[in-house]
């Protein structure tokens, strides 16, 4: 669910559309995040920060 968030946060879509599209889901084994945490997601921006580097074992 996450990175479906983060996917349209990305894409430019508002907090309280994505919001309301997580909140409306139908969930079958699971609960759905609070309003709070998608809040969290918005805030931390992931999708924004470059990828991490790769580690290299010698």
């Amino acid at each position: 669910m996450r990175l479906r968030a983060e996917r349209a946060f990305a894409k430019g879509a508002p907090l309280s559309t994505v919001r309301a599209h997580i909140l409306d889901a139908t969930y079958t084994n699971a609960e759905p995040p609070s309003p709070r945490t998608i809040q969290r997601w918005h805030h931390q921006r992931r999708w924004a920060l470059p990828p991490p580097r790769s580690a290299k074992l010698n």
